[in-house]
């Protein structure tokens, strides 16, 4: 569950050669990783940033700056189905928090909101309320694995931007169909040998049991009652 909002500006060369977290800010990152002293503080770095900027988050709608839905920058919004979500999370607890507990005992945390970003409904669907708000796009990790191109476009479009065939061709190559995610090495983390990101251990059919992948069906089934949500699940 990320949210991404700003103004598109060209980075190319910048991406190549300025560390992720200095160029696309996580505007609650110093809250989480107190532990971490040489990374700048977030929302400082938000306010020194040429504009337009991009800024990140994964705070929910109500935690956000009210500015959002007054002063109206553009904001993609970026879903990804809970069961994948839970299995990357718990993967992502065991490489930074040096989680050492059950598969089982994460997940029950999991469900039981008492994780980072939890409720993952009430986030989701915040966000999902709103999708008509002609700032706000709302993506889904799915599609983009799905059909890239189609995001892609849907997002330059969505930002305002031309891109001709070769242009989307070239970046789908650089994203090498989503994978490069694995490569993530802001945090020095990618020595490890862990994926920090799950995009490689996202197929949660296979990594959870029977009996846990039935409690996630019947909690996405009550959580979603009468609210018209037909994204990933």
């Amino acid at each position: 569950m990320k949210t991404i909002f700003g103004l598109c500006r060209s980075q190319s060369v910048t991406a190549r050669n300025v560390d992720l977290v200095d160029r696309f800010p996580c505007l609650e990152f110093n809250s989480i990783l107190l532990r971490i002293p040489e990374v700048s503080y977030a929302v400082d770095l938000c306010d020194r940033m040429e504009r337009p900027r991009f800024i990140m988050s994964h705070l929910p709608v109500e935690l956000l700056p009210d500015g959002l839905w007054t002063v109206k920058p553009k904001i993609i919004y970026v879903s990804r189905n809970p069961k994948d979500t839970a299995v990357s999370l718990y993967n992502h607890y065991k490489l930074t928090s040096h989680y050492s507990g059950t598969m089982e005992g994460f997940m029950n945390a999991f469900l039981g909101n008492v994780i980072f970003y939890t409720p993952y409904w009430n986030h989701v669907l915040g966000f999902w309320r709103k999708r008509g708000e002609s700032h706000l796009l709302f993506n889904t990790v799915e599609e983009m694995k799905q059909c890239l191109q189609d995001i892609i476009k849907r997002t330059a479009d969505f930002l305002g931007k031309r891109v001709t065939d070769q242009e989307v061709n070239m970046l789908m190559e650089h994203l090498e169909t989503f994978q490069s995610l694995r490569r993530f090495t802001g945090l020095q983390i990618a020595a490890s040998g862990e994926d920090p990101s799950g995009t490689a251990n996202d197929d949660a059919d296979g990594r959870l049991t029977p009996e846990m992948l039935a409690r996630f069906d019947r909690w996405n089934e009550e959580s979603l009652q009468g609210t018209g949500y037909t994204g990933p699940v």
